[in-house]
């Protein structure tokens, strides 16, 4: 890892990320049609990490944390072919069964980058990583998740809150966090799903 993350970092140039705001058309009225209100369409802010200095060590701690993550959640979905043929295996009840849909509302922006770091420690202690895998990945996160840095009208910025969007261990450090809180609600045994799925920030259960 270490041998890896020296040779991915021996470039001549990195550059600090542009941002750009992707605009959410699959909102209802996401697009007003006075320009006047075009300071309320509907957008989401992505920071990419291609040809930045954290662009390498954000795809290893993907590709080590990513594993881990699928060895203890089964219920985090990779597509939509998954989620067709998960619904196959169910049988619902219209009478007695409720379906419901959920959303957690701008789950990335309100994630702090300690707790998920927490996030992550837990879920390798509890997946009997060693020491020496822990004292390595723990420290490279953080450095990735408290470095996405950018440039805007030719300032650079840094962000300090929430969790970046557009860096490669985004997606598998959001969800340990989110699943950590699903792992504890459901320890409880208050509740209890025929059918229970999320993708990423989008959640289906059936009950």
């Amino acid at each position: 890892n270490k041998v890896y993350l020296l040779r991915s970092m021996k470039k001549p140039t990195y550059n600090a990320s542009k941002p750009y705001l992707l605009i959410k058309i699959h909102k209802l009225n996401s697009i007003p049609v006075d320009p006047t209100e075009a300071m309320k369409v509907k957008s989401r802010l992505l920071v990419p990490g291609m040809n930045t200095v954290t662009e390498n060590p954000s795809k290893l701690l993907h590709q080590r944390l990513y594993p881990i993550l699928k060895r203890h959640c089964n219920w985090i979905l990779k597509d939509t072919k998954q989620f067709l043929d998960d619904l196959t295996h169910i049988n619902v009840n219209p009478d007695t069964d409720t379906i419901d849909s959920m959303d957690i509302a701008s789950m990335y922006p309100n994630i702090p980058i300690e707790a998920g770091i927490n996030a992550v420690n837990w879920l390798l202690e509890k997946d009997n990583q060693s020491r020496q895998d822990i004292a390595f990945i723990l420290p490279l996160l953080r450095i990735v998740m408290w470095n996405n840095l950018l440039v805007y009208r030719g300032k650079h910025y840094r962000q300090t809150h929430g969790t970046a969007m557009g860096t490669s261990v985004a997606v598998v450090f959001a969800n340990i966090f989110i699943y950590r809180i699903e792992h504890t609600l459901f320890a409880t045994n208050r509740y209890e799903f025929k059918l229970y799925r999320r993708y990423i920030d989008d959640i289906l259960a059936v009950k």
